[in-house]
């Protein structure tokens, strides 16, 4: 074979070798990413067992903008996230968190339980009834801790859920609070984005039923201040004044009223949780399991906090 004849050759299987080396490369970033991204997960359950709530929120968030919508990776991220929110008290952006979970493994149990908490913890029983009932049914065969500890939320929020309706009016149908719980969680969404008439009309609506629940007539008389109606504001905080004559939002705001009537300038607002009389501790369980499905362990954070409820 002629000089020329090998350098032709060798040409060919040059060319031909190029390809297969530039795509081994390329097949070994994903796997590096991948290595890159399991170390950060792991990090940031490190965080949360340390009790680094806000630092776990932080690595979290950083996570998802790197993991595809629909992974198992960003399901388990959206698991940590969603507890460190909830652990801060960050119970709406902890219910929005679990959600997402959710829509991308409807079959975890501890999703669902962990929605419901954040439920609970918003004023939003009959909510927290279903998801914890979801909860149960997805672990009905289970005799773990854990499936013990839904069984035993569900029956609690249950009887939440009875005396909130009782609180209601008398006869009120279960159709007909969660209507209303529904109709009230919207309101306090719109009035998260600044939305003051459309909140207005859905706590109006709420006013119009038999409830006699005063955040209903206080959070409608803030929608009414924040739009400069403050003669209806007045009237609308002293019927909340009524039906409760120590409910905080409405006593301050008329308090308050004079002062900003006669500033005329644009109020600032924020939203607050109202807590229960009692403290209460809030415990949070992580759980490891095998392939299976077992648990094989579990880790317990607890701290001390004021069980809130929505204004």
């Amino acid at each position: 074979m002629s000089k020329k004849s090998r350098r032709a050759k060798q040409t060919r299987r040059d060319q031909q070798a190029k390809p297969v080396k530039q795509l081994q490369q390329r097949a070994s970033i994903p796997s590096q990413i991948h290595e890159r991204l399991l170390y950060r997960t792991q990090y940031a359950r490190q965080q949360m067992l340390m009790g680094d709530f806000a630092g776990t929120i932080s690595t979290c968030e950083l996570l998802l903008n790197s993991l595809p919508r629909h992974s198992e990776m960003r399901m388990e991220i959206l698991m940590t996230l969603g507890l460190a929110h909830g652990m801060l008290k960050h119970y709406q952006q902890s219910y929005d968190v679990f959600g997402e979970a959710i829509s991308i493994n409807p079959t975890i149990a501890e999703l669902w339980y962990n929605r419901g908490l954040a439920c609970s913890s918003m004023a939003r029983p009959a909510e927290a009834v279903r998801n914890f009932e979801r909860a149960v049914e997805l672990t009905k065969n289970d005799m773990s801790e854990m499936a013990r500890k839904f069984a035993v939320h569900l029956e609690e929020s249950r009887q939440e859920l009875q005396e909130a309706m009782q609180a209601h009016e008398t006869g009120i149908t279960l159709e007909q609070y969660i209507e209303r719980e529904e109709r009230f969680t919207q309101a306090m969404s719109l009035v998260r984005q600044g939305k003051w008439p459309e909140a207005e009309l859905l706590f109006r609506q709420l006013t119009e039923t038999k409830s006699r629940i005063p955040s209903y007539w206080g959070n409608l008389g803030v929608c009414l201040m924040m739009q400069f109606r403050y003669d209806e504001a007045e009237e609308v905080l002293k019927q909340a004044l009524t039906i409760d004559p120590d409910y905080p939002i409405a006593r301050d705001n008329l308090k308050k009223l004079p002062e900003i009537r006669r500033s005329k300038r644009p109020i600032e607002h924020k939203l607050i949780n109202l807590s229960r009389e009692e403290d209460a501790k809030q415990s949070l369980a992580l759980y490891e399991k095998d392939e299976e499905g077992e648990v094989t362990s579990s880790t317990l954070i607890k701290r001390v906090g004021h069980v809130v409820t929505s204004t």
